[in-house]
């Protein structure tokens, strides 16, 4: 999985609290630079760790497909 925050609809009021910063921040890369790749296994570890409040939650809420949009326009551009 691959989690890139430039589309996700949470972005801004959802990074503070957010486990994706914290991993590229801990892995030395660039917190704004914003992308995550992360295994199955590893998305369930940290869902653990967040239920046991451990880590931050994954927040991220990704924009839907262009086809289900229904408009034809990029909603990140608004």
């Amino acid at each position: 999985m691959v989690i890139e925050c430039e589309g996700c609809r949470a972005r801004g009021t959802g990074c503070g609290d957010c486990v994706v910063p914290a991993l590229l921040e801990c892995a030395g890369a660039d917190p704004a630079s914003g992308v995550l790749d992360i295994d199955e296994d590893e998305r369930r570890a940290l869902r653990v760790l967040a239920e046991h409040a451990l880590v931050p939650p994954l927040r991220m809420v990704p924009f839907p497909p262009r086809s289900v949009r229904g408009n034809g326009r990029d909603e990140r551009a608004s």
